[in-house]
């Protein structure tokens, strides 16, 4: 009768049919790549048979028959949207921890690893045939080693990975600060420099085993900045602020909203108490990952609605800052970051012209984890053979592969990707706001000027007006306390005199001259 559609008939004997997951890139699409799934479910319904009998009650019945079509429609529910074979796995292995406890769960590792889908197998058919560590039963202790994201850390944030060997299922880590986890891979946030041992002891039902790296992780945080600059203003009034910062000062409101970066930072016209908040910055390098273009192989332009993607995996966070293309024409692209099959950010990309060009992304992946760079129906150019994965930046991310399997490449070359900036803790500027001397009297001066002006409370004024028998001189403070009184004679109508305040605080003076019924004001700065 032949085979039909399918490669091969279905069999539970790999000799009949031989298919593995590292079938799925050269199968055709739909029936070659469903056929490599098929039999692994085929190889799953026998295998529940043989553990638990065949029920012929279809509806009520509890035989491996119905345990098998209950975690195939669970399974459905429970993967992701746009499901790679991983995740349909992970599907079924959660439906059997809700419905039956877990009970099955070995059972299926050894069924689904038998074809190569097993705990290591990644998307794009880069097949595994190993069991979850929980499914193996150990025969000695742990032999205990971890690393970490990075020795040195500028922001304190450090991934640890364990790599102990013999099959543990519990840790215990001390990070050297005061603080623990029992993850077997867990993240930690370093809230001081400083240099830290770190110590991981692992167990099984055997016994446990410790790992002690001492001076191992070094944290050197940013400095905080310091500023200067007027704190006191009057009503309606700026002030500028200068920062000195050993990196790059950030400016920022409550909300955490960047006002302004660099040294000087000039408030808008204040009516009221505001609080800014100054931090220091300091950026990480750009750094490059993937092929740095489409001309290692052969390929094409590619614009139909198959969903190509570059999967990768992060270990920690970072922007994907931009990436190089080759487009078939002009035109915007929607490109998409997805987490295990689901769209996290997107961005819309105009393109201004066919052909090589490097285009901003800006998206940001948000930590560890498995993710893809996705689009379709773009027109953009893909390799059809020849990649060569992994590509790394060690300790960051990982480009794993695509959706049509380890020899496609996708749309998406040369990245460049950036780490998040290292912060400093912040520092809080407030900034009060007084009711001042009303400066809108007429004014006595013809010419009234001050010099210099800011000062270090030494300052020249220069007064022309009308003659009078004498004018009065007199310096207030922001609350318009009298801090210099002298009364000049004015009989020319000229004033030239230099007036030196005693030991002045920093801040915003008004000078008050006074003749007859009429005054003028001046404000001066004392730094």
């Amino acid at each position: 009768n032949g085979v039909g559609i399918r490669p091969w008939p279905y069999s539970t004997d790999m000799g009949v049919n031989p298919h593995t997951y590292g079938d799925v890139p050269s199968e055709a699409i739909p029936h070659g790549v469903g056929s490599v799934w098929c039999a692994m479910i085929w190889d799953m319904h026998w295998a529940l048979i043989d553990q638990y009998g065949y029920d012929a009650d279809l509806y009520n019945g509890t035989g491996g028959n119905n345990i098998s079509m209950q975690l195939v429609i669970d399974g459905i529910k429970f993967q992701d949207c746009n499901p790679s074979f991983p995740d349909a796995r992970d599907g079924i292995l959660e439906a059997d921890m809700v419905n039956y406890g877990g009970a099955n769960q070995c059972l299926l590792w050894e069924i689904f690893a038998r074809r190569g889908l097993g705990f290591s197998a990644t998307d794009g058919g880069n097949e595994a045939f190993d069991i979850a560590p929980a499914c193996i039963t150990p025969t000695e202790a742990p032999a205990v080693d971890f690393e970490v994201s990075a020795t040195e850390s500028c922001d304190g944030l450090v991934y640890f990975s364990d790599l102990s060997a013999n099959y543990p299922d519990t840790w215990n880590w001390d990070f050297g600060d005061g603080n623990t986890s029992a993850m077997q891979n867990p993240s930690h946030q370093y809230t001081a420099s400083g240099t830290y041992t770190v110590t991981l002891t692992a167990s099984n039902i055997i016994g446990m085993n410790t790992e002690t790296k001492t001076s191992y992780i070094t944290v050197d945080l940013p400095a905080a900045p310091t500023f200067t600059g007027l704190t006191t203003v009057c009503e309606g009034e700026t002030t500028t602020l200068t920062a000195a910062a050993d990196d790059l000062a950030y400016w920022l409101d409550g909300g955490g909203n960047v006002l302004g970066t660099g040294a000087t930072f000039t408030t808008p016209a204040l009516a009221a108490n505001t609080t800014y908040y100054l931090e220091n910055r300091e950026s990480k390098p750009v750094q490059n990952v993937g092929p740095t273009d489409n001309s290692f192989s052969t390929g094409g332009y590619h614009n139909t609605g198959f969903r190509g993607t570059v999967d990768f995996e992060a270990f920690g966070a970072f922007t994907i800052v931009s990436v190089w293309i080759d487009a078939g024409d002009a035109g915007n692209r929607l490109i998409d970051l997805e987490q295990n099959g689901n769209v996290i950010a997107s961005v819309t990309v105009p393109v201004p012209s066919a052909g090589p060009q490097r285009i901003d992304l800006g998206l940001e992946v948000p930590g560890p984890g498995n993710y893809s760079l996705a689009a379709e129906t773009v027109n953009l150019y893909r390799n059809d053979s020849g990649a060569s994965y992994p590509y790394d930046i060690n300790g960051l991310v990982s480009l794993t592969g695509s959706s049509a399997g380890g020899a496609y490449y996708y749309y998406f070359y040369d990245w460049e990707v950036q780490e998040p900036p290292c912060v400093s803790d912040q520092v809080t500027v407030d900034v009060t706001v007084e009711e001042c001397i009303n400066t809108n009297d007429v004014e006595l001066a013809e010419v009234f000027t001050i010099q210099p002006n800011p000062n270090d409370g030494a300052f020249n004024i220069e007064l022309e007006a009308k003659a009078q028998e004498e004018v009065e001189v007199i310096v207030l403070d922001i609350l318009g306390q009298v801090v210099f009184q002298q009364s000049y004679a004015f009989q020319t109508g000229q004033l030239n005199t230099s007036i030196e305040l005693d030991n002045p605080a920093s801040g915003t003076y008004f000078v008050q001259v006074s003749a007859g019924n009429q005054v003028s004001y001046r404000k001066v700065v004392v730094r």
